[in-house]
């Protein structure tokens, strides 16, 4: 249809739908809804289950049409983002019953899967991603929160790193700049990055830049409130984060059986969050991590004021986010106000318990905020305009509109008592209804007796409705006051959201400190449930683990958890850890990186004893997957993060390595992981480090190097192979590959054929080796 054939409304539609595109659904405000059209009405009205009608937009042309009411909108484009749509806001820019002509409009927002977060406590991340001088270059940004992570990574190491980070952060969008969009490597990540919304942008010097342009586009603040990136944490790459099960776990496709999952007792969106950071990067400042474990202890010890504390925080709100909704100005609502006014005040409560002097975190002095929001808000979540949201005392013109306003009921009240009298009518009555305005009503029984001032206004089937000359001017005046109010407090509404933007500083500070207090609640809680004990960091370059646990198998474990020991100082700092697949080899490497994790958290840990040296990295390679869409195997990957870990390990690291040198020949395997463990145990700036594996052949080549040998110890009865889960000093002399195989059913005419075989290759002395020399355990 031609533009000229449509109508006024239906072309000013147009004009703003080419402005967005056809890949933004345009949501048209109309009164009290907002309208999709077209092909946008029938994909939204699909996805949110809504009827799907019609509208005219020219003679003859009825169109598709779908809407949603405007108090209940977001509800609806968190649905429509979430099934990944971006969803541009067309708002009506004056008020309908004053606009001559067609209503102006225009588009406010527009809404993405990564920069909608209402109805959400996680993290909500944008990732940009490029190619540029043969790096990757990487860059997660929560726009609500500031939090960002920024990461260059070799070409050559391949995608692996890149697809372990988009695990770790899960992002809900992604950029990519078109000078990269067809590169190779690109192309093919996003063949199995299959559920994340893609979109081409144009390139710019920096990630930062890009994604600032981004916001533009969709009309948000691109002065983004980044969060700085804190230096005294530990690194820990995202190949590490994924093995560990920190945050996810690839087994339930989610946190559940995580350690995050374990943990996450946080009662606010703002600890929730602070936990995730912490474990992902926790600290190594000693005097950071000690003033933390001892918040905790102090929790531990104290379930009363543990409780307490819980309380206040309980029914806090995401100030982290309403600091940004504050500070990008266009979407504040009353409610975001008093949620503030509403966490300041149990903010203040926290500080005045015995928790403020143990909490190393600055205290934000709000007293300034409070006072403002205590004066200016009624404390009612009312229509801003309504004139039921400002107080009346704290702007004297508001004050006096809403006086007269409010004086207006008792005139009315005067007004039909007078016209009761002085008509002699007694069911006489005055009301107000939208479409007519104000009247009096008489029923038609009386109607010849009122006097001949009285103008009919309305005929109904019982009553008349009149009005005077004297009830008309008061409509006027009233009207006119109601007009005012609404401006005026709408006025007033702006300049309070001004004032709270000068002192964003403030409530960030007091966010910062609220998450802080929750994760230390949280991790006490963890404590007390599951009996674990404080542990102590050290410069010194001692592990000391007593007993030590993995919690996560453990919370899931129906049957006793078997504790493990290891002990590691300054002379020996590597473990070799050897025994059949299955007898809990993998589980002791992943429960000490977790414990040393746990303890640079701050938290308590599952151990009897822990003595943890200070650390900043921690590198665990606990398997690998084939990326055969880059032509590279098991073996390859593994290869590229064992590169990864000799290159960038330290005397501040601990590594954990399970089943080196698995992925090829025999021979191949052994000298590599043999030349491995020679490197991590006689370098100058040796790390901890404890390695696997099921080859007894590696503690012999290994026997002259300094290593602790532990092995994973099994019991051979009549019945068969039993596994102890105790790991014990000493070196496992068989490998026990065929037992394993029966206990996961392998047919028995395939054990048998692989028995022969085996005893073929064992007479053949390619297993056979002197006893290695073995090193004290405690």
């Amino acid at each position: 249809m031609k533009d000229r054939e449509l109508t006024p409304m239906a072309a000013q539609y147009w004009e703003l739908k080419r402005e967005v595109g056809n890949d933004i659904l345009l949501a048209f405000r109309l009164g009290d809804f907002y309208e999709f059209f077209y092909d946008d009405a029938v994909k939204a009205s699909e996805v949110l289950q809504i009827v799907l009608t019609s509208r005219e937009f020219g003679k003859g042309n009825k169109v598709p049409m779908c809407g949603v009411p405007h108090h209940a909108f977001e509800s609806y484009v968190s649905r429509l983002v979430s099934e990944g749509f971006k969803v541009a806001v067309c708002e009506q820019m004056e008020d309908p019953r004053k606009a001559k002509g067609l209503v102006k409009r225009d588009i406010i927002r527009i809404y993405t899967p990564s920069t909608f977060v209402e109805g959400t406590q996680e993290h909500v991340w944008l990732a940009i991603l490029r190619v540029k001088h043969q790096m990757f270059e990487l860059l997660f940004l929560d726009v609500s929160t500031g939090d960002f992570m920024l990461e260059k990574i070799p070409v050559t190491e391949g995608t692996n790193t890149v697809e372990d980070y988009f695990y770790t952060f899960m992002p809900r969008e992604l950029l990519v700049p078109n000078t990269s969009a067809d590169h190779p490597l690109i192309k093919k990540l996003l063949e199995k990055l299959y559920n994340l919304v893609v979109t081409v942008v144009d390139d710019a010097p920096s990630l930062e830049e890009i994604g600032k342009r981004y916001l533009m586009e969709l009309k948000a603040s691109p002065e983004l409130h980044l969060r700085s990136e804190e230096q005294d944490h530990i690194q820990i790459p995202p190949e590490a984060v994924r093995a560990l099960e920190l945050v996810y776990n690839p087994v339930t496709n989610s946190k559940k059986g995580s350690l995050l999952e374990l943990l996450d007792s946080t009662l606010t969106a703002m600890g929730h969050r602070e936990l995730y950071r912490r474990l992902i990067a926790p600290w190594s400042n000693i005097e950071k991590i000690n003033s933390h474990l001892d918040l905790v202890e102090f929790f531990v010890m104290h379930p009363s004021v543990l409780e307490d504390v819980r309380v206040k925080l309980r029914g806090i709100a995401d100030l982290e986010r309403i600091c940004s909704v504050i500070q990008e100005g266009s979407n504040v609502k009353v409610k975001h106000l008093l949620d503030i006014k509403e966490g300041l005040q149990r903010y203040e409560q926290l500080l005045s318990s015995q928790v403020r002097d143990l909490v190393s975190k600055s205290v934000s002095d709000v007293s300034n905020v409070l006072e403002l929001l205590n004066e200016s808000l009624t404390g009612v979540d009312a229509e801003i305009g309504s004139g039921d949201v400002i107080k009346p005392d704290w702007d004297a013109d508001f004050g006096e509109l809403l006086s007269f306003a409010r004086e207006s009921q008792k005139w009315l009240a005067e007004f039909e008592s007078t016209e009761k009298e002085r008509t002699g009518i007694k069911n006489l009555k005055v009301g107000y209804n939208d479409t007519f305005g104000y009247y009096i009503e008489v029923p038609k029984s009386r109607s010849k007796d009122v006097p001949p001032y009285y103008m009919k206004r309305q005929t109904l089937v019982n009553a008349e409705r009149f009005v005077t000359k004297e009830l008309l001017e008061f409509e006027s005046r009233v009207q006119d006051a109601y007009s005012r109010i609404e401006e005026k407090e709408k006025e007033l509404f702006a300049e309070l959201v001004k004032k709270l933007a000068d002192s964003l500083s403030y409530l960030r500070r007091a966010a910062e400190w609220i998450a802080y207090v929750d994760v230390a609640a949280s991790l006490s809680l963890a404590a007390r449930k599951m009996g674990w004990t404080k542990p102590q960091i050290v410069p010194e370059r001692i592990l000391r683990i007593k007993n030590g646990k993995h919690p996560v198998v453990e919370w899931y474990s129906d049957v006793p958890f078997v504790p493990n020991s290891v002990e590691l100082d300054g002379s020996v700092r590597t473990a070799l850890v050897t025994g059949p697949n299955m007898a809990g080899k993998s589980t002791f490497l992943r429960q000490t990186a977790i414990i040393v994790l746990l303890a640079h958290m701050g938290s308590f840990v599952p151990a009897q004893e822990a003595v943890v040296p200070l650390t900043k990295k921690i590198f665990a390679r606990m398997g690998a997957a084939d990326e055969i869409i880059y032509g590279r195997s098991t073996f390859m990957v593994e290869m590229t993060q064992i590169a990864r870990i000799l290159r960038e390990s330290d005397e501040y690291s601990l590594v954990v390595m399970d089943e080196v040198g698995r992925g090829t020949a025999v021979a191949d395997g052994l000298a590599i992981a043999w030349a491995v463990i020679k490197e991590l145990s006689m370098r100058k700036h040796k790390p901890f480090a404890l390695i696997s594996t099921h080859y007894p052949e590696i503690a012999e080549l290994s026997a002259d190097l300094p290593v602790l040998f532990l092995a994973a110890q099994v019991a051979e009865t009549e019945e068969g192979l039993t596994f102890l889960y105790r790991i014990e000093q000493g070196v496992s002399d068989k490998a026990y590959g065929l037992e394993v195989a029966a206990l996961a059913g392998v047919p028995p005419n395939v054990l048998s054929e692989a028995s022969k075989v085996f005893q073929k290759l064992s007479s053949q002395d390619l297993f056979q080796k002197p006893e290695a020399k073995q090193m004290r355990l405690f």
